[in-house]
């Protein structure tokens, strides 16, 4: 979905900085997208969300220096003590 037209066009994902953020090019231009798993497509932002390509380029390298960083430092979540339970048995009904 592009904004600027409220339909359905091409863009091209180029790189991805965060749980649903990316940044897309359009047209020639950089522009932030979240991905919307409802309707299965991306939404391209190319009204609010334009980049300079030395924005989007910082964007990403910042982000990719990031989960080195966190991925250096070990896990950060503990395994759980107790196994999660349901409220009904397997193959009861």
């Amino acid at each position: 979905m592009i904004h600027s037209f409220n339909d359905y066009g091409t863009a091209t994902i180029i790189g991805k900085y965060g749980d649903n953020k990316y940044i897309a090019q359009y047209n020639g231009q950089h522009c932030t997208a979240i991905y919307n798993p409802f309707v299965g497509c991306y939404y391209v932002d190319n009204i609010y969300g334009l980049l300079s390509p030395d924005q989007a380029k910082n964007i990403l390298a910042d982000y990719s220096k990031t989960n080195e960083k966190a991925a250096q430092s070990g896990p950060k979540i503990h395994p759980a003590k107790h196994k999660a339970t349901g409220s009904r048995e397997r193959g009861s009904r």
